[in-house]
């Protein structure tokens, strides 16, 4: 929770000022989001578990626990940016309409994947885990600088 308020408060610095734009920021925030959802799979393979029981958090803890809390800032940094588009780009008539449509596919992607749980492998790999939100970010952050690309030209 420190570490969202912590990007809620960076977002709202960014927010006062004219520049620069969310649209210009949200990019590296998805690529920082991406890159810090990958540390779990990236600790898993190059750092050896520690045997020791008991005693304090690991190495490849402590970069897992970075990696959540830099995750955490970037959602902090998202929401209010977020925000502050739909009200520049969202007519406040139609606002509330127009984000039910696109909640409808988000929860038949949930009902979907919940229905499914069983089918997913279940043999303690934190890539399977970590690797879905990564690939989805990181095609967010692609869709993104595309679209960045042909405003552009």
């Amino acid at each position: 929770m420190l570490s969202s308020m912590l990007g809620s408060s960076v977002a709202s610095r960014l927010l006062a000022h004219q520049c620069p734009r969310p649209e210009s920021y949200m990019q590296t925030v998805f690529m920082i989001s991406s890159v810090s959802l990958l540390l779990p799979v990236v600790t898993n393979f190059l750092v050896a578990p520690s045997n020791v029981k008991g005693g304090s958090i690991s190495y490849s803890g402590c970069i897992q626990l970075i990696g959540f809390c830099i995750f955490e800032a970037c959602v902090g940094i998202f929401w209010p940016s977020i925000m502050k588009m739909r009200s520049q780009y969202i007519p406040e008539e139609a606002r509330s309409t127009i984000m039910n449509f696109f909640r409808i596919p988000l929860n038949i992607f949930v009902c979907v994947a919940l229905y499914n749980v069983n089918a997913f492998p279940h043999d303690g790999h934190v890539w399977h885990v970590f690797g879905f939100p990564f690939r989805g970010i990181s095609a967010a952050e692609a869709s993104d600088a595309d679209r960045r690309d042909t405003q552009v030209k």
